[in-house]
């Protein structure tokens, strides 16, 4: 059975290129995370169930960056970056989800052994803490 990608707008922001930007702590939190999505999700949930839905969705992915560190099967990758890229976009995290989509277009490719996955880690966990330290601050309010 032949998969298709659906198609996605990739965000004109690369993690790696956020890193070259000199950018102070808060310019590259804003970069990264895409507040606009995070208070349209707490706007279209409500505040109430924001404070619930965001736990799971971490939980989620950090089920799968898990796996990703300890054993990064590039059979699964496609799979694993389409889940990542979705999961990110819903929570607006605008580098991950788009260096998740690249790795989907990879691994779709064939290229699976060509994503850098250490890279998407890292820019999971840089993105978890702009977004929580963004939302401590008030940034989707």
């Amino acid at each position: 059975m032949k998969r298709t990608i659906e198609v996605f707008k990739p965000l004109p922001i690369t993690f790696s290129k956020l890193l070259a930007v000199p950018l102070g702590r808060k310019e590259r939190s804003l970069a990264m995370i895409d507040w606009q999505r995070v208070t349209t999700l707490r706007d279209e949930i409500g505040a109430e169930d924001f404070e619930e839905v965001v736990p799971m969705f971490l939980e989620e992915v950090e089920a799968v960056t898990d796996e990703l560190r300890a054993n990064p099967d590039v059979i699964k990758l496609e799979d694993h970056m389409h889940f990542l890229k979705g999961c990110a976009v819903s929570l607006g995290f605008a580098a991950f989800s788009n260096m998740c989509n690249d790795g989907e277009v990879l691994a779709a490719a064939g290229k699976g052994t060509e994503i850098d996955v250490p890279a998407i880690l890292d820019c999971y966990e840089a993105s978890k803490t702009a977004f929580m330290t963004g939302l401590a601050q008030g940034a989707a309010a």
